[in-house]
C-alpha cells in the first residue's frame, strides 16, 4: 500500500478527505490532501484535512503514532482499527467518531484534550487517555433544589477526573444524607443523589460534592444550596401488639402492628433497635401497586440471634 499527497501546482489542497481507493478489498491507495509530515512510525495529517474515512487506515502496520490537525471534525469507522497504532493526537475539533474507528490497538494511547468528544469517548471505550494535566472536574447539574420535610427531591452529579479517584460523594453539613461511591480509576461518572426531607430541619444548606484522588487527598468540586421547607404535619396512629418482648439467646417472638395515617398515604414501616440499625422493615411499593393505602397491619418475626447481643433493647 501506498500514501499519496496530492497537492494542485498553486498549493493550495484539491481534497479534505483522507480515503481508501478500494476500501472492498483491503488494497489501493490512500488518498490526503497535501501538506502532511512523515517519520518510519509517525504520520502528523496535513493542516487541511478535515474527515478521515472509514476504513482509510484499516490493518496498516507501518506507522505507531498519528497527529491530526486542529481542524480535523470526524475520524470514520475502523480508520484506524486493527493497525500497528500505539498513539493518536486528536484535537477538540473532532465531533464524530465511527464505530471501532481505533479497535483491536491494544494499549493504544489517546492524546487529546480533557473534555473533549474525543476524550469523553476514548474514555467511555476503555482506552487509555493521556493525562495533559491533573484536574478533576465535578458538577450538581441543577443549582438550587427546594423541597418539604415531608418529601424529597432528586438531583443529578457529574464527574470528569482525568486522574485516578479513590471515591467521590456528596454531603450536606446540615442534614444526615451522605452518599460515596468507590471507584479506582480516572474517567466520566454520573450518579443519582435523592434526599430526603426528614433527614433535615426546615431551613437552608449547603450542599458540597467531593472527591477523594488516589493519593488521599480530597477536594471539594462543587456547592449548591438546598431549601428544605417546612411539611405538612402527619397525623398516624400506631398499634402494637405488645410494649416489650422477652425471649432466650436462640428463641423468636413476632410482634403485630396496625398503622393508620390520617392525611398522608404509607410508604413504609420500620422499627429500630437502640443501636440506630433496622433490625427489620417491611415496604409497601407505592409505585409498583398504586395502593395509596392509609392503613395498614403485618408483624415483625424476631430472631434473638440477629439482634446485637443479650440485654435490654429499646
Amino acid at each position: 500500500m501506498s500514501i499519496i499527497l496530492i497537492t494542485s501546482h498553486s498549493g493550495r489542497f484539491l481534497h479534505e478527505t483522507l480515503s481508501r481507493r478500494n476500501s472492498s478489498d483491503h488494497t489501493g491507495s490512500f488518498y490526503h490532501v497535501g501538506g502532511g509530515t512523515a517519520s518510519a512510525s509517525t504520520l502528523t495529517l496535513p493542516s487541511a484535512l478535515k474527515e478521515i474515512e472509514a476504513e482509510a487506515f484499516y490493518g496498516d502496520t507501518s506507522i505507531d503514532e498519528v497527529v491530526l490537525p486542529s481542524g480535523a471534525t470526524k475520524i470514520g469507522a475502523y480508520a484506524f482499527a486493527a493497525s500497528s497504532l500505539r498513539k493518536i493526537t486528536i484535537p477538540s475539533s473532532v465531533k464524530s467518531i465511527g464505530e471501532y474507528a481505533l479497535g483491536w490497538n491494544e494499549h493504544l494511547i489517546v492524546d487529546t484534550p480533557v473534555n473533549s468528544y474525543a476524550y469523553k469517548w476514548a474514555v467511555n471505550n476503555g482506552f487509555i487517555v493521556a493525562k495533559n494535566s491533573s484536574k478533576t472536574t465535578g458538577k450538581f447539574t441543577q443549582r438550587t433544589a427546594t423541597f418539604a420535610t415531608s418529601g424529597s427531591t432528586t438531583l443529578d452529579i457529574v464527574i470528569d477526573a482525568d486522574q485516578a479517584l479513590e471515591e467521590f460523594g456528596v454531603y450536606s453539613p446540615g442534614g444526615t444524607n451522605h452518599y460515596f461511591w468507590g471507584t479506582d480509576g480516572a474517567g466520566m461518572f454520573e450518579r443519582e443523589v435523592e434526599l430526603y426531607g426528614d433527614n433535615f430541619a426546615a431551613g437552608q444548606y449547603p450542599l458540597i460534592l467531593w472527591a477523594k484522588l488516589s493519593n488521599g487527598s480530597r477536594v471539594n468540586l462543587d456547592e449548591i444550596t438546598i431549601k428544605v421547607t417546612k411539611g405538612a404535619t402527619v397525623s398516624a396512629a400506631v398499634s402494637l401488639s405488645t410494649n416489650s418482648l422477652t425471649m432466650a439467646s436462640n428463641g423468636s417472638q413476632t410482634m403485630t402492628y396496625s398503622v393508620t395515617s390520617k392525611n398522608s398515604s404509607i410508604k413504609w414501616v420500620s422499627i429500630q433497635g437502640d443501636t440506630g440499625d433496622d433490625f427489620y422493615s417491611n415496604f409497601l411499593y407505592n409505585d409498583y401497586t398504586d395502593a395509596k393505602l392509609t392503613n395498614i397491619s403485618g408483624k415483625f418475626d424476631f430472631e434473638a440471634s440477629s439482634l446485637p447481643g443479650a440485654g435490654k433493647r429499646h
